[in-house]
């Protein structure tokens, strides 16, 4: 009689270790631990040259200008890491922060004392990996300045590829507010 209880203890104790340890495998195996950007993490960023000394940095309250308009809340560092465009990396991440870094190579000087009302140059609202964008430049060879939070819908997808110009704050927001409602 003692032994067939030993023995049974024995078993239960196997069989509960079994549990757990598959329990806990196939949590973290899901991707149920990983940690997402919440609305209260805070953001921070930090722009690097390889011409300069110069460093800049930004919060969420006041984030670069390709930032300005989009929402992170929800996205886990894998996500996260392969939505931005080059040369952003992660640099920390966590539920409580994230740190973004841009290591660009030249500095422009026009950034410091940018205006934000005013445009000087034809910009486009195309598509970035599936959301609205803002890009600098000529279609053929333009820089992305911009992500914004709203998603491109399939019924114009082809047609922001293109390219959509604008010169004004107020035409972007004609344009964005059109391929948006």
């Amino acid at each position: 009689m003692f032994g067939k209880f030993t023995k049974n203890k024995t078993f239960f104790i196997v069989g509960f270790l079994v549990l757990v340890l598959s329990t806990i495998f196939v949590y973290t195996r899901t991707g149920y631990d990983e940690e997402k950007i919440t609305d209260d993490t805070n953001l921070f960023f930090k722009k690097e040259y390889q011409d300069s000394d110069i460093v800049r940095y930004y919060d969420d309250e006041s984030p670069p200008e390709m930032f300005r308009n989009f929402n992170f809340e929800g996205f886990k560092k894998g996500e996260l890491k392969e939505f931005l465009p080059s040369p952003w990396k992660v640099e920390d991440f966590s539920q409580n922060q994230v740190s973004l870094i841009y290591k660009g190579e030249e500095y422009d000087e026009d950034e410091i004392n940018k205006d934000d009302d005013e445009i000087d140059e034809i910009k486009y609202i195309s598509v970035y990996k599936g959301r609205i964008a803002i890009y600098k430049g000529n279609p053929s060879n333009e820089e992305l300045i911009e992500v914004t939070p709203y998603e491109a819908k399939e019924v114009y997808k082809e047609e922001l590829e293109r390219g959509i110009p604008f010169i004004t704050n107020e035409e972007r927001e004609r344009i964005l507010e059109s391929y948006t409602s």
